[in-house]
């Protein structure tokens, strides 16, 4: 999971993505890439 900052950091972007009129599948993808980079990182102790 990630830290409290950075999931609103997160938010905040997905937002600015949204307003931007970004495919909603594009967008989809990006956070699911997040999600697979947080738990990689946490799972090594990179987090």
């Amino acid at each position: 999971m990630l830290p409290f900052q950075e999931v609103r950091d997160w938010t905040t972007a997905l937002e600015h993505l949204r307003a931007s009129n970004i495919s909603p599948r594009t967008i989809q993808t990006y956070a699911e890439a997040v999600q697979q980079l947080a738990e990689f990182l946490a799972a090594r102790g990179m987090h």
